[in-house]
């Protein structure tokens, strides 16, 4: 089926908003992985593949659509990133209004699971490698492994056509600016956790003051900028 997946083998809980399009899927056996790069790009080896954050752009044959998909995926990112600033002003302004903070308390359960399934997709993030991995229709296309502080190879089938590696770039720069809003999100999430905790009469503590706010910042990320 057509769509954006996250192969991490910390991606328990709901994923964030954070994450745009993508979905988190369990990954893969080493066995698995092994036999998988094989059957895409031929040859053998000797070793299993390292379970690394697999980002995978499933489009569908039709170029066309493919190309919307892609571009409906970037549009819903840049959302999440441009809805930042957004969430942190609406935090700072609840924080000054205790009984607003104090009617977050009823959902505190939530908000410790959903931070915490947060704090796994920044462990993904935070990786020294990451693969990407593009496939049009039932074939895949390319492999892109993007190695940190610098570093990207990429791998693609013989005689790939100019459009389908144009699809693969984009989806490359979709999962690196996903990782990118992560990090930024993870940002004004420690920020206004300090926010919370310091605020003059809070009912807010220490120990809930990142969940409470990650939940603040990542409701506003869920519903856009606007």
């Amino acid at each position: 089926m057509p769509g954006f997946q996250l192969e991490y083998a910390g991606s328990t809980g709901p994923d964030p908003a954070a994450l745009g399009p993508w979905q988190t899927t369990a990954p893969p056996t080493p066995e698995a992985a092994t036999t998988s790069f094989s059957s895409v790009f031929g040859g053998q080896r000797s070793t299993p593949v390292s379970p690394v954050p697999e980002w995978r752009a499933l489009l569908p044959a039709d170029r066309r659509l493919a190309a919307l998909q892609l571009a409906n995926a970037e549009g819903a990112v840049e959302t999440t990133r441009l809805a930042l600033p957004v969430a942190f002003r609406r935090l700072q302004g609840i924080a000054r209004i205790p009984e607003q903070l104090a009617s977050l308390a009823p959902a505190w359960e939530q908000a410790v699971q959903g931070c915490s399934a947060f704090l796994e997709r920044v462990k993904m993030a935070l990786a020294s490698l990451a693969s990407v991995r593009t496939r049009v229709g039932a074939v895949f296309s390319a492999w892109t492994v993007v190695r940190w502080p610098a570093g990207l190879t990429t791998v693609q089938r013989a005689g790939l056509s100019p459009e389908d590696a144009d699809l693969h770039r984009r989806a490359v720069r979709l999962a690196l600016s996903t990782r990118a809003t992560i990090l930024h999100t993870l940002v004004l999430v420690v920020r206004g956790a300090g926010v919370l905790a310091t605020a003059v009469s809070s009912p807010v503590g220490p120990l809930l003051a990142l969940p409470a706010a990650w939940r603040l910042i990542d409701d506003v990320q869920g519903r856009g900028a606007a």
